[in-house]
C-alpha cells in the first residue's frame, strides 16, 4: 500500500458509508431497493470516480449537463431491478 493509498482510504470509506446510508434510507420508501444498498453505493462510487478521473486527465469540466446525464444513467440502471 502506498502512502497515497493510505491517505485516501479514510475519505473513500467515509464516502462509501454515506452512500450506503443514502441507499438504505431510500429503501424505506422504495422497497425494490432493499438489500441492494452496498451494490448501489459501490456502483455510484465507481461512476463518480471514473468521471472525476476523466475530468482531471482531460480538463473537461463536470458541468451541469454532464452531472444530469450521469445521474440519469445511474437511475435508469437502479430502477431496472
Amino acid at each position: 500500500s502506498t502512502d497515497e493509498h493510505r491517505a485516501i482510504l479514510p475519505l473513500y470509506a467515509r464516502r462509501m458509508a454515506l452512500l450506503e446510508q443514502l441507499f438504505t434510507a431510500a429503501a424505506e420508501h422504495h422497497t425494490n431497493l432493499a438489500g441492494h444498498h452496498r451494490t448501489f453505493a459501490l456502483t455510484l462510487q465507481g461512476v463518480l470516480d471514473v468521471h472525476t478521473l476523466f475530468a482531471l486527465e482531460t480538463g473537461e469540466p463536470l458541468d451541469e449537463g454532464l452531472r444530469y446525464r450521469i445521474v440519469k444513467q445511474f437511475m435508469y440502471g437502479m430502477w431496472s431491478l
